[in-house]
Formats: C-alpha cells, sequence, structure tokens
C-alpha cells in the first residue's frame, strides 16, 4: 500500500499551477488514474495526515512525493485578499510560461487597488508582469511588504521572481500584522519607471542594520538537532539574535512580551490565526 501511495503522490501532475485553477473552479472534483476515481477531497486528506509528522513522512519514504503540494492547493483558495500569500505558496508550483505563475492564479486574487496592473497579457514579458505584480501590491496594500519576497540575487534586484521557490525565505508571511511599524501611519511615497526597470522610494532613516544572516528553517523550528556542531551553530546565532534585540530596548532588560513577540515573529509555524506579540503562540 505504502509503495503504492509513494507511485500515485509521485506525479508532477500536483505540481502545476493551472491544476490549483483546475481544483478551485469544481465543489465535486473527481480524479481519474487508470481505471480508478476518486473523490480530490480524499486525496487532500490523505496527504494532509501523511506530511502532519515529518519522522512517520521520512521514514516510510513519502520525502520525495509532492504531498505538500496537494495540502497546499486547498490553501491556496482561501484568502482572495491576501493574494502576496497566494504568490508566496504558488512559487513552488511550476508552468512552462513563466507568466502564468501569476495569471493562472489571478482568479483566485481579489485586488481592490491596482487589480489592472494583473490583467492578464501576454504581450508583456515576464520581467514586466512581475514588475507589476509589486505595483500592484504597493497600491492595494498601502506599504511595502512586497519586497520581503525578493531574493536579492535577481536583477532588478527589488522585483521578486515569483517562479523561483520561496517556502522558508520569507518568515513574515502569515499571521496578523505584527506588533511594530517604523513607518507609522505613513503610507509609501514612490515611483516607477518602467522602461528603465528602476522603483523611487522617499523614506527616513530608521536606523543601521547591525547584523544579518540566512534564514535557517533550523533555528526557528521544533526540529531536534543531533550534531554537537549544529547546536553550537544554533546557540551562536540566537546569542546573536537576542543581544540585537537587547540592544535595541530603550529600557535594560527585555520584557517577556517584547521576547515572545520576536520569537514567535521569527517562527516558521505562524498560520492566519496567530498573533506574534500574544504569548499563547
Amino acid at each position: 500500500m505504502w509503495k503504492s501511495l509513494i507511485w500515485f503522490y509521485s506525479h508532477r501532475y500536483f505540481t502545476r499551477v493551472w491544476v490549483i485553477q483546475e481544483i478551485s473552479a469544481n465543489k465535486e472534483r473527481l480524479v481519474h488514474c487508470g481505471r480508478e476515481t476518486i473523490e480530490w477531497e480524499r486525496i487532500d486528506l490523505v496527504a494532509g495526515y501523511i506530511i502532519m509528522e515529518p519522522a512517520f513522512s521520512k521514514g516510510f519514504g513519502f520525502t520525495n512525493t509532492y504531498c505538500w503540494w496537494v495540502t497546499t492547493m486547498t490553501e491556496l483558495t482561501r484568502n482572495p485578499k491576501c493574494w502576496l500569500s497566494k504568490l508566496y505558496l504558488a512559487s513552488t508550483y511550476s508552468c512552462l510560461d513563466a507568466r502564468d505563475v501569476i495569471y493562472g492564479l489571478r482568479g483566485l486574487m481579489e485586488v481592490s487597488n491596482g487589480g489592472k496592473l494583473l490583467s492578464p497579457d501576454y504581450s508583456k514579458s515576464a520581467l514586466a508582469v512581475y514588475r507589476d505584480v509589486v505595483e500592484a501590491a504597493i497600491l492595494d496594500f498601502q506599504n511595502t511588504d512586497v519586497f520581503a519576497y525578493t531574493t536579492g540575487g535577481s536583477i532588478p534586484s527589488w522585483i521578486p521572481q515569483w517562479n523561483q521557490p520561496m517556502l522558508f525565505r520569507n518568515p513574515f508571511r502569515f499571521g496578523k500584522a505584527l506588533p511594530w511599524k517604523p513607518a507609522g501611519t505613513t503610507t509609501p511615497v514612490w515611483n516607477v519607471d518602467k522602461d528603465s526597470y528602476i522603483i523611487s522610494l522617499t523614506g527616513f532613516l530608521v536606523d543601521s542594520i547591525k547584523f544579518f544572516d540566512s534564514y535557517s528553517e533550523s533555528f526557528f523550528s521544533n526540529a531536534m538537532i543531533q550534531s554537537e556542531e549544529g547546536r553550537r551553530t544554533l546557540k551562536q546565532a540566537w546569542r546573536r539574535i537576542l543581544k540585537i534585540v537587547e540592544e535595541s530596548q530603550s529600557q535594560v532588560e527585555i520584557h517577556a512580551t517584547s521576547l515572545t513577540a520576536v520569537a514567535t515573529s521569527f517562527s516558521s509555524g505562524l498560520d492566519e490565526q496567530s498573533g506574534p506579540a500574544d504569548e499563547r503562540y
């Protein structure tokens, strides 16, 4: 049975962007495989149980299957206003045309301002489409959160590569608004030169960045680190993080609420119900 499930969930069909639209377009969804027919809900349910416990998934050989892709399709059909999160999750799916990672999901996105920028137009290049996503996000959300999805290595650096996997790149992708906002109640003042692909932003200096490091899931997950070197690296990283938090506080000691907010916002386990400043999480 396990071999059959591994074979079934290893089909690349589950990784295609257009399948997300096919699944969301109908309430009664049947999947045909050979001579067999099964409801999509059962496929989704089994995949969810398989990835629920990482040790089980790894022990029975499901590590390289596409169970995560199956369960994420349901998530992608929810919260149409949170369309940046949709693009973030969908970045792990594939399509032949790089523009379809945006256009293939357009029907699942509710964009109040700037929606016309995301209307399918195949006369545009993929880079132009991705640039328009940035502009639409600034218009719709009135903030610059879209830049949290950039890799830093692309050209131009301010345009996220939506067809490149982003999983765990942005730990702030879920949850309610964080309990701090350096820009206060101000909104972005910006301009995009569409010919030269240059964006201009007007702002003010808050502080200088004293430390940065690549994001490592192992620093914030609940997995056990077996190696001594891994534990040592983790200890050093958290010493640096907490030292910076301490230096940024006006008070001498760090209060539980501040530390909880920082630790929770770093966590990759936030969901749409989480409140980063709530100690229960």
